[in-house]
């Protein structure tokens, strides 16, 4: 009976030991940890993530402990952090360019080859170098401003035939057709008709992108990412998984088309580029180099089809729900294009892009309601002294934009929707918006996503009136979370391709919604 009562005696400090390890408030050199949330042995805090979306509950939680908190996720220690300056020295210090090295990353990246997910400072930084000249080389040899001409037109005249015949619009179809034609006219040199989507033709299978949701739900939320004994496991099914093409996007499509470029294909678009870049004067590229020079290729199309479409759902979503009232949003802007003496229906490119401060300052506005990855990770690469904290290597950084664009301290009546915000302000608001990420990892393709982003809307602006189906504001859900996004994206003769991807960093996209249009006067 003694021996019993010893055993659960010795049972129970155990247990109390491991709380209090878990939640302790300074480390064992007596360095100060951040206050955060009751967390658990083992698990840690990973059942906030249960039956919610993981921006939403870093929010709330945010609310209690302040703009900087720890967060347990299973064995792996996070800091959320929603203060803008605090994320400043976090990028002066360059010990903050590093991603958290777990299973899902691992092989989303084809084993930390890509330039999203690589911690390998020196790859990241090759990778990196050689897809931003790559973009700015494919600008010199490729007329990129006609394309997105005539990728703009065709959706104009897209819209026209739904308006023509009374016809409700789904335009996430039909955004993404456009976007996804820039990027693949850019990168493969080829582009596809609109006339697929117009005659019914896609083949958009719904069934299947329910199941890939329900899949990247599982991905999203499985333990094996932050538990230590789970993750060789994790590891082991991404392996076996392989196979199945469509799990990590379409990376058989990127292969044949690198074979097509090496064996006299182009040379005029970032593939061939690119390809160029990784040969380095030899005859081919090195067998290393190749996960490297996909990974590229997937991240621009993955992150860039997706983080424009999004945008340019969340820019037509605010531009009906804020002309219902006395004050017509659109309106306003089209008087402003009315004013740079361009005709109703005429094509309108990015060069106007600085006289018209009323829709860049919407456009903006939309992002920092609506921010694509409102949550981004990264991971500390030696110990840190930011602010109160000694911030330790291999620590988990969650940046938290979402709740820096809804603070009061950066951004004024940050819940209300201000179209003219950042028309004519100190610059304190341009500094806080971080849109396109931040520091070092800030998106190398801002610049091309700007100019997509505005000439459709502007161009949108120019030829129709938005409507909602009953005339009102749409009510709609933002959805979080990883998902599976798949669309139908090139029909070529009797060949059907679909282009999916995993996105491990939390996209942002509105449900799907309808809206009508009505010609200019």
């Amino acid at each position: 009976m003694i021996l019993l009562k010893v055993i659960i005696f010795l049972l129970l400090s155990f247990i109390g030991y491991q709380f209090y390890l878990v939640n302790k408030k300074t480390d064992r050199n007596g360095n100060k940890i951040p206050n955060g949330p009751f967390a658990i042995p083992i698990l840690g805090n990973l059942l906030l993530n249960i039956g919610a979306s993981r921006h939403l509950v870093l929010e709330r939680v945010g609310k209690k402990f302040g703009r900087v908190y720890r967060l347990l996720k299973g064995g792996l220690f996070c800091i959320v952090v929603s203060d803008v300056e605090f994320i400043r020295q976090m990028d002066d210090s360059g010990n903050f360019n590093a991603k958290p090295l777990q299973p899902s990353h691992e092989y989303g990246s084809i084993g930390y080859n890509d330039i999203v997910f690589t911690s390998d400072q020196a790859k990241w930084g090759r990778n990196r170098e050689y897809l931003i000249k790559s973009l700015a080389k494919v600008k010199t040899v490729m007329d990129v401003d006609q394309e997105i001409e005539e990728q703009v037109n065709n959706l104009i005249r897209a819209f026209q035939y739904h308006q023509d015949n009374n016809l409700m619009i789904h335009p996430k179809l039909y955004l993404k057709k456009l976007v996804l034609n820039v990027f693949f006219k850019m990168t493969f040199n080829k582009t596809y008709p609109y006339e697929d989507i117009l005659s019914n033709k896609s083949d958009f299978n719904q069934e299947f992108l329910a199941k890939l949701e329900k899949k990247a739900l599982f991905i999203d939320k499985h333990i094996g990412d932050y538990l230590e004994r789970f993750k060789p496991k994790f590891r082991a099914f991404f392996q076996k998984a392989r196979g199945f093409e469509i799990i990590l996007g379409n990376l058989k499509m990127v292969k044949d088309e690198y074979n097509k470029h090496i064996n006299g294909g182009s040379t005029n678009d970032i593939m061939g580029l690119l390809v160029e870049l990784f040969k380095g004067g030899s005859n081919s590229v090195n067998d290393g180099d190749l996960d490297s020079l996909y990974g590229i290729i997937l991240n621009l199309l993955e992150f860039g089809i997706e983080e424009i479409s999004n945008t340019m759902e969340f820019v037509l979503l605010e531009l009906i729900n804020n002309s219902t009232g006395s004050e017509n949003l659109q309106d306003i802007l089209y008087q402003e294009i009315q004013s740079l003496g361009i005709q109703k229906g005429q094509y309108i490119s990015n060069g106007f892009q600085n006289k018209t401060p009323k829709l860049n300052s919407f456009i903006k506005e939309v992002m920092r309601v609506h921010p694509i990855h409102p949550l981004v990770f990264k991971r500390c690469t030696n110990n840190t002294q930011i602010q109160n904290y000694l911030v330790q290597e291999g620590t988990c950084i969650i940046l938290n934009y979402k709740s820096i664009n809804n603070d009061e301290k950066y951004f004024e009546s940050p819940n209300q929707f201000r179209y003219n915000r950042f028309i004519g302000n100190s610059g304190d608001d341009d500094a806080n918006l971080m849109v396109y990420g931040n520091g070092a990892r800030r998106c190398p393709g801002d610049q091309l996503s700007s100019q997509l982003i505005y000439t459709i809307t502007i161009n949108i602006l120019n030829n129709f009136i938005i409507f909602s189906n009953n005339n009102s504001k749409i009510l709609f859900k933002e959805c979080k979370g990883s998902s599976y996004i798949i669309m139908y994206c090139i029909t070529n003769y009797s060949n059907i391709f679909f282009f999916a991807y995993i996105d491990y960093s939390l996209t942002s996209f509105p449900s799907q919604f309808e809206i009508k249009l009505i010609n200019r006067e």
